[in-house]
């Protein structure tokens, strides 16, 4: 039977596309008070993705430093929120992706900015 074999390639361009894009949009965001953390950025060879959250995951009512409210508020903080995977209170199955940016979209919409 045929078989297929794929290898990543990582391009060198890309590397500093996101630079940019980072840079970009940590400019963008500094006037509404909100911070891009650069160095938890993570990338991977194409075609490879790991499902990473559920670190302070959410609870209606916080048991532990370790659990965020539910507009991804930790240890009681009042204008900190997380708004990626990991407030998530476990980790789908699936991609990731669109559960995370439906979350961020919600917390955004019902926090007091």
């Amino acid at each position: 039977m045929p078989t297929v074999q794929l290898a990543g390639v990582r391009n060198a361009a890309t590397v500093l596309y996101v630079r940019d894009l980072r840079r970009t949009l940590a400019r963008l965001l500094r006037p509404a008070g909100a911070h891009v953390i650069g160095m938890a950025a993570k990338s991977a060879t194409p075609g490879r993705g790991v499902h990473v959250g559920g670190t302070f995951p959410m609870r209606a009512k916080v048991r532990s430093d370790l659990e965020t409210d539910t507009l991804g508020r930790p240890f009681g903080w009042r204008r900190i929120h997380l708004v990626d995977g990991a407030c998530l209170p476990s980790i789908p199955g699936t991609t990731p992706t669109l559960t995370i940016m439906a979350n961020a979209h919600r917390i955004v919409s019902e926090a007091e900015l």
